[in-house]
């Protein structure tokens, strides 16, 4: 009797049911953000958000993209904070200059 003719074929590719099982995937690692770009409507989103004058929503629409994707970026991207602490700063000082100025020319009446 030829035993070899009721051995199944385990020589080629792994199916499902033959061969040795498929390996399985790495854990998953969380992927590195995106490094960030600034755009011109990024930029212009940090200033409208230290101008103050406007709502998140306003804002986003203003520049186009989702009140998620600002909120996002107000929240989790220090780049954009930074951004808007830089506006926040020149707007305070321009605002100190403009009440020393206000406070000399009234003395100087």
């Amino acid at each position: 009797m030829d035993v070899t003719a009721t051995v199944p074929d385990r020589s080629g590719p792994a199916t499902e049911g033959n061969g040795p099982p498929a390996p399985t995937p790495a854990a998953a690692t969380p992927a590195e953000p995106p490094a960030w770009r600034w755009t011109d409507c990024k930029a212009r989103a940090a200033a409208l958000v230290a101008a103050g004058e406007l709502t998140l929503e306003a804002v986003a629409a203003e520049v186009g993209v989702s009140v998620r994707q600002l909120f996002h970026w107000r929240t989790r991207v220090p780049q954009f904070q930074e951004r808007v602490e830089e506006h926040m700063a020149e707007y305070r000082a321009a605002l100190r200059e403009q009440v020393r100025r206000l406070g000399r020319e009234r003395g100087s009446r």
